[in-house]
């Protein structure tokens, strides 16, 4: 127990999930700061915005085959399509409003058809 300026106590697992509270608010600044740095989430980003545009731009009954790095998914949800760079991450969802398409992904190529 400590005592604080008033001279009331405090326990020590308050200051001890203040010190984890605290931990974990820096690893969740430098992972960002990480993942920003390597260019992940611009990779990310940009691959969504180049595959809406070819996918919307491309005329009905149209099949379309992405080359990108056997890490990276890309895939449609709801009305938008996202891209991740690796199966459990969260990804990019990019708004992109296709009618009808099927999203495939083998290996290091997505195959796209347009319907």
């Amino acid at each position: 127990m400590l005592n604080d300026k008033k001279g009331d106590f405090e326990l020590g697992w308050e200051k001890l999930f203040e010190i984890i509270f605290v931990v974990m608010l820096f690893g969740a600044l430098f992972w960002f700061v990480g993942s920003q740095g390597k260019g992940d989430l611009a990779q990310e980003q940009v691959i969504a915005k180049e595959t809406c545009l070819l996918a919307a731009s491309s005329p009905s009954g149209s099949a379309l085959e992405i080359g990108h790095a056997k890490n990276i998914v890309i895939e449609s949800k709801g009305s938008g399509i996202v891209v991740k760079n690796s199966k459990s991450s969260l990804g990019y969802l990019y708004p992109c409003y296709l009618k009808d398409a099927e999203f495939m992904n083998k290996d290091d190529k997505t195959y796209i058809g347009i319907k």
